[in-house]
């Protein structure tokens, strides 16, 4: 029985033996590739996350340059629309950057000066070479309508994006007003009403069929401003509380002049005759008595 439990022992040596020298052969097999492996992956790990911060770092730098664009003294509807091409993969930037690219265009052509131009104190153009013309009015309003369809139809049915879609349809529709063009302006209209009312916006749907309903009213020509309509100083008399150049001007009549008469004078006091006689405290006898 000694020589069993011997033997046993033994054979158990021999056999944990065999195993920790297979395990060590194995470990120098596969070493070396599983920690190129694990490099790999912790690498690859590194790399998403630069990723992710130059991905939310170039978010913040569009966002930047487009609230910059449109907070700026005098915006450009030529750097907004670059601003639009050159971050096109960033979320809403592209569409609100040409949103307010066309709302620059749409303005010129309401007040009939140049984007951009100086004004004066008066808010009258600096140069009058900064006036609009019948043709760049064209230009302007041709090109507000261009980018306003092109936002609405890029942008219709993209999840989240249903506020610049009504916003850019309320633009083709008020180009189309200005244009005299009655269905157009019709079809903005209706096709902004639908998407109101699909996605809970009954406020724009009610705006949308006050429009159509009196879209007749509201095609109005937009003509130049001209330099009798632009304000200037106030005339003496004139209370100008209303638009610059308005005809409703309240004219304020003249004060009337208020004759006073003179007072009458006395003889001066060298004039009056002096008395010698002595100045009595009694009253004057009454002549009757």
């Amino acid at each position: 029985m000694d020589q069993r439990h011997e033997q046993i022992r033994e054979g158990a040596g021999l056999e944990e033996s065999r195993i920790n020298t297979e395990f060590v052969d194995l470990i120098k097999k596969w070493s070396t590739p599983v920690l190129f492996v694990a490099a790999a992956i912790s690498m690859g790990y590194l790399g998403l996350i630069k990723l992710e911060d130059r991905r939310v770092a170039r978010i913040d730098q569009a966002f930047s340059e487009l609230e910059l664009q449109r907070n700026s003294q005098s915006p450009s509807p030529d750097s907004l629309l670059r601003v639009a091409d050159d971050y096109s993969d960033i979320r809403a930037v592209a569409p609100l950057a040409r949103l307010a690219a066309a709302d620059i265009y749409f303005n010129a052509v309401v007040i009939g000066i140049e984007p951009g131009a100086p004004l004066t104190s008066a808010g009258a153009p600096e140069s009058e070479s900064d006036r609009l013309t019948d043709d760049s009015r064209e230009a302007y309003l041709g090109k507000a309508g261009r980018i306003y369809a092109e936002v609405a139809d890029k942008n219709d049915g993209v999840s989240g994006r249903e506020v610049i879609v009504i916003d850019a349809l309320y633009g083709v529709a008020s180009v189309a007003e200005m244009e005299h063009d009655k269905d157009g302006a019709v079809g903005a209209y209706r096709r902004l009403e639908e998407l109101a009312d699909r996605v809970g916006f009954p406020v724009h749907a009610g705006i949308a069929r006050a429009r159509i309903d009196s879209i007749d009213q509201a095609i109005v020509e937009i003509a130049l401003l001209n330099d009798a309509d632009q304000p200037r100083a106030p005339i003496p008399g004139v209370l100008s509380g209303s638009l610059p150049g308005s005809v409703d001007a309240i004219t304020i009549p003249p004060k009337p002049v208020e004759i006073v008469p003179a007072p009458v004078q006395g003889p001066a006091p060298e004039d009056v005759p002096v008395s010698d006689e002595p100045v009595s405290d009694e009253p004057p006898a009454d002549p009757g008595q």
